[in-house]
């Protein structure tokens, strides 16, 4: 009896348990949902931001257990990593959402990862595969009552026919979109005026075809549709080829190139190199044909390879062994379940039976598993002891180079001292940092000069760190003992040293930068820049300073630097800074500060006490920035002329 008591007594503790558990999970259902919805918010125009929202969404539904969160999840992961062209990882978790959607039944779900994954076959030229795919799509988006997905599955659809060059089908296919056009969103608007283009171009009609792009082209532009981007201005510039404009098709599709760069998009960079090696075939430029054709070669390989495509076709008829083998499991269930209701209970009796054996059998076994896990816990505690005891000398050896690179760095009463109202703004991102900020004086017969450098050398951390001690000491060299005294004979000094020095193999190391030469005996005022413009504040209004858009290090050209000399009014104030600022992400929509954010701050703070502008620019990226992580170093210097 007793026995017996303890069972029951066991299995009510086990529900009520279970029931807490279930409300706390609830309480984290909105939290989960709001990072998924961050996520889709964020896609078209930063994508990067997107996964990171993503990754915390799928850590919390995995918290929780919640299907249908962790479909969401997967499918966001899938569609990131199609974008960046990783097919293994994006076949992978597109099938995990696959396997959830079916579970739950779920038709809008399924549509899209169907569309997805007719995209990825696409991608791997398995035509076939991929119009069966969008197929099934449309089928399933043409049983909902929105017309959304329906709108985005036949423009998928339309997609795919232009690989096949299907102008019949197409043609259905526009009749069908063409009724709908008016309740399209505008990011479909985009899709269906691209796809309209390149069936104009397949029908040879070029100035059609250049209206319609030119008319998407600005939405993608207006919605900051990164990806699309790049895609428009690759179909632009291919349309532009088949009309035999060839410099113009040459120079959208630079523009392509650039965007594709800026966002890692390997797979809109092979199509834009595709496009630039026929273009320069018929600028009869065959040297650029075959250093594009060898560029996109490189880049084809590193996207997909035949073991790859091997993969994904095993991994899709597992998928379909699975979906048969479970069509297959519902039926038997059905079947039971006609045959007679009783069965229900007796397996319902059973498996709490079992639940109560199991329990019991998993306490004796806990038992004797405690010993063996405090043995574990034990050795874990060791070898924590023990890497903590390694990562703090590690942190020691690099406070100790951070103590080496800030007795380097220009002290700020050797600047206050030769200039008398400034302010600097320094933030490393690690302990050490690539952006440094150095000074120098020395008499000359041109009178008593005074330097200041405002860098930002390849990298941060400890790379960046070395890197600067080693640009500090050859600006050093050049002005204190090879006596050059123009800044920009200078950077040319330094750039020589450091080809010489660290880039025997080609690795493109050095910095860009601002070098300033005050000549306190004539007020005048020269510099050279690599990169980094220089900003000028007077009257009220900004004045962007020239530069060389070159680095001082190996880089496409290799002229001298310019020496510019600044004019200016008694009441201007100079202002040099490195790019960490404008590349800092934050915001609600997490995304880059930018240059001209940067510039209207400092305007409009412009008339305030030096280092209060240095206290409100901190303040100021403090709130930008928010959770989010600080992303390179920090580098801004004010000067009151």
């Amino acid at each position: 009896m007793k026995t017996t008591v303890s069972k029951i007594v066991c299995l009510v503790s086990s529900l009520v348990l279970l029931i807490c558990f279930n409300v706390k999970i609830s309480a984290q259902s909105s939290r989960c949902e709001n990072y998924l919805n961050k996520a889709e918010d964020v896609y078209s125009s930063n994508p990067d931001s997107s996964f990171y929202y993503a990754n915390l969404g799928l850590e919390c539904a995995l918290s929780k257990q919640d299907t249908i969160l962790l479909a969401e999840a997967y499918s966001q992961f899938g569609r990131y990593y199609l974008l960046k062209s990783n097919l293994k990882l994006s076949e992978n978790n597109l099938n995990k959402a696959q396997q959830f959607y079916i579970y739950l039944n779920n038709k809008a779900g399924l549509a899209h990862i169907y569309s997805l994954k007719s995209i990825l076959q696409k991608r791997i030229h398995n035509y076939k595969e991929s119009i069966r795919f969008i197929e099934l799509s449309v089928e399933l988006y043409q049983q909902l009552p929105k017309k959304n997905g329906l709108i985005s599955g036949l423009l998928n659809l339309s997609n795919s026919y232009i690989g096949e060059k299907d102008t019949a089908k197409l043609k259905y296919t526009f009749l069908r979109l063409d009724t709908l056009y008016p309740i399209m969103s505008l990011h479909s608007r985009y899709y269906y005026l691209q796809n309209k283009a390149r069936f104009f171009m397949l029908e040879k009609q070029y100035a059609k075809a250049d209206s319609l792009l030119e008319q998407a082209f600005d939405i993608a532009t207006k919605e900051n549709m990164i990806d699309s981007r790049a895609t428009i201005t690759m179909v632009m510039g291919r349309n532009y080829r088949l009309m035999n404009k060839l410099k113009e098709s040459e120079k959208i599709l630079k523009q392509s190139e650039i965007i594709c760069k800026e966002s890692n998009l390997d797979h809109e960079l092979v199509e834009t190199y595709t496009e630039l090696v026929e273009t320069y075939k018929l600028m009869e430029n065959y040297k650029l044909s075959l250093f594009y054709f060898e560029t996109l070669s490189k880049i084809e390989k590193k996207i997909i390879n035949l073991e790859k495509v091997n993969e994904i076709a095993s991994l899709e008829k597992k998928l379909v062994e699975t979906e048969k083998q479970k069509e297959i499991e519902g039926e038997k269930e059905k079947t039971n379940i006609e045959v007679g209701k009783n069965k229900k209970l007796i397996i319902t009796l059973f498996l709490i039976s079992a639940l109560l054996f199991l329990s019991i059998y998993l306490y004796v076994r806990t038992q004797k598993l405690k010993n063996k896990i405090h043995e574990k816990s034990m050795l874990v505690q060791q070898k924590a002891t023990e890497l903590a005891a390694r990562q703090k000398e590690i942190l020691d050896s690099i406070n100790y180079a951070k103590k080496i690179q800030y007795a380097l760095l220009a002290n700020k009463s050797f600047i206050d001292a030769n200039l008398k109202s400034n302010f600097i703004f320094f933030k490393p991102k690690d302990i050490v940092s690539g952006d440094f900020y150095w000074a120098t004086s020395r008499a000359s017969a041109a009178g008593d000069l005074f330097y200041l450098a405002v860098c930002d050398s390849t990298g941060h951390g400890v790379p960046g760190a070395f890197m600067s001690l080693l640009s500090i000491g050859f600006l050093s060299e050049a002005i204190n003992e090879k006596q050059i005294e123009k800044p920009n004979e200078v950077f040319n000094y330094v750039r020589s040293r450091l080809v010489n020095s660290v880039t025997g193999e080609g690795q493109k190391d050095g910095f860009d930068g601002i070098l300033v030469c005050f000549n306190k005996t004539t007020g005048e005022i020269t510099y050279a820049s690599a990169y980094n413009k220089p900003i000028l504040i007077e009257d009220g209004k900004i004045i962007e300073l020239p530069t060389d858009k070159m680095p001082v290090g190996l880089g496409v050209r290799e002229t001298s630097f310019t020496n510019f000399t600044i004019t200016h009014k008694s009441n201007a104030k100079l202002y040099l800074y490195t790019d960490g600022y404008a590349d800092q992400f934050g915001g609600e929509k997490g995304k880059k500060f930018k240059y001209k954010q940067l510039n209207d701050f400092i305007l409009s703070n412009s008339d305030e006490q030096m280092q209060t502008q240095a206290n409100k620019l901190a303040h100021n990226l403090t709130a930008w920035q928010g959770d989010l992580e600080q992303v390179d170093d920090i580098c801004v210097i004010g000067i009151n002329l």
